[in-house]
């Protein structure tokens, strides 16, 4: 007998999501269920799981654009729910705002945004919920920039390395050859020839 495999988060998600309209999902920040799919997503969300993650536009191609909409929606709801009052509304505005704002940019990189800002404290309060996203996802694309530019000066890094370790056994056959020019064949080493004569 096989062990039925539960679905990701993401999945189970995805088919709760489908069952609602636009704006009941703008207005599901408080719901348990949803906000503890939240947070196993937001546990384990890291920067290479959002690298990895399919695009905005990429998802509006092979989901849909209100289905789009109702992640983001469900991502802005359920990160703000503890400590901001917004209405729907305003989650359903930013979350367009969203969608067209960071095509390149995946849902993931939206949980990890807040994921961040929960984690170093930094969620201003005071602010509007479009400027506080929105200032969420300027800090949270510097650190994906730098994170970027750590990871490609590594490879670089490594690369030099690599090539040095070819440069290095290169020189060391030419000495190799070298000393095997100046060696007399081992078929003539101890002979001496003698003139036929």
């Amino acid at each position: 007998m096989k062990a039925e495999l539960k679905p990701s988060p993401e999945r189970r998600l995805l088919s709760h999501l489908e069952t609602l309209r636009l704006e009941q999902v703008a207005a599901a920040g408080k719901s348990i269920p949803l906000r503890r799919v939240y947070v196993q997503m937001q546990a384990a969300m890291t920067m290479e799981g959002a690298l990895a993650a399919p695009k905005l536009m990429n998802l509006r191609g092979s989901l849909g654009d209100e289905m789009v909409r109702k992640l983001l929606c469900f991502v802005v709801a359920s990160a703000t729910a503890s400590h901001l009052s917004a209405s729907p509304l305003d989650v359903l505005e930013v979350a367009t705002l969203l969608a067209e704002q960071y095509p390149t940019e995946s849902v993931k990189d939206v949980v990890l945004a807040f994921k961040r800002a929960k984690l170093k404290g930094q969620a201003p309060a005071g602010l509007p919920l479009a400027a506080l996203v929105f200032q969420l996802m300027g800090a949270h694309l510097e650190e994906k920039s730098r994170f970027l530019e750590q990871r490609h000066r590594e490879s670089l890094d490594w690369e030099a390395t690599d090539e040095l370790g070819v440069l290095r056994a290169i020189n060391q056959s030419r000495v190799d050859l070298n000393e095997t020019e100046d060696t007399p064949p081992a078929h003539r080493i101890g002979r001496r020839y003698r003139k036929a004569g």
